[in-house]
C-alpha cells in the first residue's frame, strides 16, 4: 500500500512535459531506468545477474529446475510406457485373433477326421458282416 502511495505521489509531482514520461518506473531523459531513484523512493532492490549472488535463491532456483526436469522425465517415461502398453495390447489382439482362427481350423480338421473314422468303421462293418460271427 505504501508503495502505491509513493507511486501516486511521484506521478502527481512529475512534470508531464515533452521530455518527461509518466510511468511507474523512473526513467531518465535517455530512456534508461534510474534504479537508484527507484530504490530510494519505493524501497525496491535492483537484482543484478541471476539472483544477485544470493546463495539461497540460487539453491531454490536449482531445486525448482531439478524438479521441472524430473517432472519432464516422468512425463516422457509415462508417455513411453503408455505407447508400449498400446503396442502390447494391439499385438495381444492380433495374437488372440490368430489363435481363434487356428482353433477354428483345428476344430474343422478334427471334425473331418472324426467323420472319416466313422465312415471307415461303418464301411468295415458292412464288408465284415458275416466273417466275425461264429457258426453254431
Amino acid at each position: 500500500m505504501e508503495t502505491i502511495n509513493k507511486m501516486k505521489q511521484y506521478k502527481d509531482t512529475s512534470n508531464s512535459g515533452p521530455d518527461h514520461v509518466v510511468t511507474p518506473f523512473i526513467v531518465t531523459s535517455n530512456g534508461a531506468i534510474d534504479y537508484e531513484k527507484l530504490t530510494r523512493e519505493f524501497g525496491c532492490e535492483k537484482i543484478t545477474g541471476e539472483f544477485a549472488g544470493d546463495p539461497l535463491l540460487k539453491i531454490k532456483s536449482r531445486e525448482v529446475d531439478l524438479k521441472a526436469m524430473e517432472n519432464k522425465r516422468k512425463e516422457e517415461e509415462g508417455e513411453q510406457r503408455l505407447n508400449l502398453d498400446k503396442m502390447r495390447a494391439l499385438m495381444n489382439d492380433e495374437q488372440h485373433d490368430e489363435k481363434l482362427e487356428q482353433n477354428e481350423e483345428l476344430a474343422h480338421l478334427r471334425a473331418g477326421v472324426s467323420i472319416t473314422k466313422q465312415q471307415m468303421a461303418d464301411e468295415s462293418k458292412r464288408h465284415d458282416f458275416g466273417r466275425n460271427f461264429r457258426k453254431k
